[in-house]
């Protein structure tokens, strides 16, 4: 099992001694494999990690609040045109894939330490469950496409739920929450990706 762990604290743990083949990373490998939260954090942006039931709970300590919250807009923010689109991949380690390769029903995508293998698009289905039958039509899809992963080691298989809309909402509201008028709201939904300079907002939090 590998993976990472992400501090402020300098001080390595005294349990990192019962794990084997442990690498600290140096703060220009963290840069480089997260490169966004290191540069919110610099600018004096705080992350919280907080479950939110409504807008109102919130609190009142924001000027400018972004939502982007992903399928659990449409609860949020009682959203009924929002519903999920089903998407399963496959993970396999295939070092003789040098490219992607991407067509209308599967694509090849490299990562830092495995190929995925996608993929689906299933419109209002909730199933989380990986169907197998679904994973052969990937691996063979993908393996005519590119006869090198013939070869392949699978290694996971994964199921998600991306948020859909019939349309992108991309909305500017003016609204009260916990009796406190924003400046501005955004509704961001649906099949959509943005970003925003954390200098635009006067609070600097970011809500996990």
């Amino acid at each position: 099992m590998s993976g990472y762990r992400f501090s402020q604290d300098p001080n390595i743990p005294p349990w990192i001694s019962l794990l084997d083949n442990v690498h600290i990373l140096s703060p220009e490998e963290i840069k480089r494999k997260h490169p966004y939260p290191q540069k919110f954090l610099s600018n004096g942006g705080v992350i919280v990690k907080q479950k939110i039931e409504s807008l109102d709970s919130i609190g009142t300590q924001y000027d400018c609040v972004v939502n982007c919250t992903g399928l659990g807009a449409g609860k949020l923010v009682k959203d009924e045109n929002l519903h999920p689109i089903r998407g399963q991949i496959i993970r396999v380690r295939c070092p003789a894939v040098k490219h992607f390769f991407i067509d209308d029903s599967s694509y090849v995508l490299l990562n830092d330490d495995c190929v995925i293998l996608g993929g689906t698009a299933d419109k209002n289905c909730w199933n989380t469950a990986v169907n197998p039958e679904t994973a052969q039509r990937i691996l063979h899809a993908n393996q005519e496409n590119v006869p090198a992963l013939k070869s392949c080691e699978v290694i996971s298989h994964h199921v998600g739920l991306r948020p859909g809309r019939s349309d992108v909402r991309l909305e500017l509201e003016r609204r009260l929450i916990s009796g406190k008028k924003l400046s501005a709201l955004m509704s961001v939904q649906g099949t959509v990706m943005s970003s925003l300079p954390t200098q635009s907002c006067p609070n600097k939090h970011m809500l996990q």
